[in-house]
């Protein structure tokens, strides 16, 4: 009889054990499938945070935050360089149309060797499915009629009626995503310029400067 009990308590130990550990594995694989979700969603931020960078541009006229859309790589890689080699520091604004956008980063001053080069359009006349809408705020790249033209200069939507012109034939890559009322500023002071003239551009005494351009994280070129 004994034997039987002590049997039995053990067969009672050794369930209460694989129901134990049964539970403590349960317990682990839910840890795990928690440190999974959470290591894929830091890992899903990381390369977000990589593919959309965030930069700050300083002007005479105050500080703007500007960020980078995934969606037009070539684009983001050449504003990224040209900010990464302090390009635009020093450079301007130098033409404005009401209502519409301003526009900088103009490198027809420097010799011709030192000039950026240019990249091909990512937008829809140019075979390239680009779903940015420009509305304002947004920050797109200036061409001439030819769509690979585009180098440094760039311009920054003032309304949403922009798209009606400009969605499919330009290049948008980034928006600004903090100082909408320094861009609004800007466009106010290029307005008014006593030098404004054909297509809204300003003489070099008017044009507002960019002081500085700095990547604040996210994307480096190599």
């Amino acid at each position: 009889m004994k034997k039987i009990i002590y049997g039995i308590a053990i067969l009672a130990m050794v369930a209460s054990c694989m129901s134990s550990c049964a539970s403590r594995k349960g317990k682990t694989e839910e840890i795990e499938a928690e440190l999974n979700d959470s290591t894929k969603i830091a890992m899903e931020m990381e390369q977000k945070r990589i593919e959309e960078p965030e930069f700050e541009m300083v002007t005479s006229h105050g500080t703007m935050k500007i960020k980078l859309y995934s969606k037009t790589p070539k684009h983001r890689e050449n504003f990224t360089k040209l900010v990464a080699e302090k390009y635009y520091d020093g450079m301007r604004f130098h033409r404005v149309i009401e209502g519409f956008m301003i526009q900088g980063g103009d490198d027809s001053h420097l010799p011709a060797d030192q000039q950026a080069a240019s990249i091909k359009g990512e937008f829809k006349s140019n075979g390239y499915d680009n779903p940015i809408l420009h509305k304002r705020g947004v920050i797109s790249m200036a061409r001439t009629s030819d769509p690979d033209s585009a180098t440094s200069q760039f311009f920054i939507t003032l309304h949403d009626d922009a798209k009606r012109s400009l969605d499919g034939k330009y290049a948008a890559f980034g928006y600004v995503v903090k100082g909408m009322s320094v861009v609004d500023a800007i466009a106010e002071d290029l307005i008014k310029a006593p030098s404004s003239g054909y297509m809204g551009f300003v003489g070099d005494e008017d044009a507002i400067t960019i002081v500085s351009a700095k990547i604040l994280e996210g994307y480096s070129p190599d």
